[in-house]
């Protein structure tokens, strides 16, 4: 007599319930990923193909010599047992959608999967110029000094500003490409380009790119697990990227958000920084040196002289 099996044993692909095993109500059929984990790995990676439209449906007709139709049948038993109702037509279906999706992967237009990916590569380079203007800028975490010190430098030709801005500039436009019609808003766009705003502290600016990099990365993530369920090719966010831009956002992303402060960028008191910088200038609230007072010999009449007081 056999062994009665055990509550929760799994036997081709159904789990024992407990009850009287000959009755059908004993045992509860596995589906998706629960039923494939009981089959032979490489097996179950050809019913995932199936599924996902990336191998050709079974067909007992068709198979080789080598494999024969019982495996095609046994194919289609399992496809049948992982998602239940699957068949050749919505295999169709299926192929159909997938070429589709994978066509959107190599667009280049404007709201296209590969548009998303193209303006994804051309944030990171943006982002990497403006890090290469940030020493222009100052950078102190007193951000009232850094406006009048910028503001002074951009006046007196002491500073160059616009290099930084056009840069800023174009990451936010290409920012606001790239989240179109998507979180986050454009009032989130306004204020990344506030943050990195040229008077803003080092750490500010930089805390603004790392919060950049991760909205980035949480629109690639999507994008990376759909390549992989179309293709069966393992993707991960920056794995979407150019190799050059996968460099920049792996070195963003892994920033110390800590204030470490650009050469000719120590922090200093605002007076004694504006002093420093524009020694030509009258300093903000100090009263002008009393000069020596020295008696003003004016000629006079028959060699007297007179005095002038100060």
């Amino acid at each position: 007599m056999p062994t009665p099996p055990q509550v929760g044993q799994v036997v081709l692909g159904h789990k024992f319930l407990g009850g009287d095993p000959k009755q059908p109500t004993s045992w509860q059929p596995l589906t998706g990923e629960d039923y494939l984990a009981t089959i032979p790995q490489e097996r179950a990676n050809i019913v995932r193909g199936i599924i996902q439209g990336r191998v050709p449906y079974p067909n007992p007709a068709r198979q080789t010599q080598s494999s024969g139709p019982q495996f095609a049948n046994q194919l289609i038993q399992d496809v049948g047992m992982t998602e239940p109702g699957f068949d050749a037509t919505i295999y169709k279906e299926r192929q159909t959608a997938r070429n589709s999706a994978i066509a959107d992967y190599s667009k280049s237009t404007v709201g296209s999967t590969g548009g998303k990916i193209i303006s994804a590569n051309q944030i990171m380079r943006h982002a990497q110029t403006l890090m290469s203007k940030l020493p222009q800028t100052n950078n102190a975490d007193f951000t009232p000094s850094n406006y009048v010190l910028n503001t002074l430098g951009d006046t007196f030709g002491g500073n160059q500003l616009k290099p930084y801005s056009l840069a800023r500039d174009a990451l936010v436009a290409e920012s606001e490409k790239f989240f179109s019609g998507n979180a986050p808003t454009e009032g989130r766009m306004k204020d990344l380009a506030t943050n990195l705003s040229p008077s803003g502290s080092y750490q500010q600016k930089t805390a603004a790119l790392g919060t950049l990099m991760e909205l980035v990365a949480g629109q690639l993530d999507p994008l990376a697990k759909r390549f992989t369920e179309l293709t069966g090719i393992k993707k991960n966010p920056e794995d979407l990227l150019e190799p050059n831009a996968r460099a920049i956002y792996l070195k963003l992303k892994a920033m110390n958000p800590e204030p470490q402060q650009p050469q000719g960028t120590q922090q200093q008191p605002m007076l004694q920084q504006m002093q420093s910088q524009y020694p030509t200038m009258q300093r903000i609230g100090q009263q002008p040196q009393q000069q020596a007072q020295h008696p003003i010999q004016v000629p006079a009449n028959n060699g007297w002289s007179i005095q002038r007081v100060n």
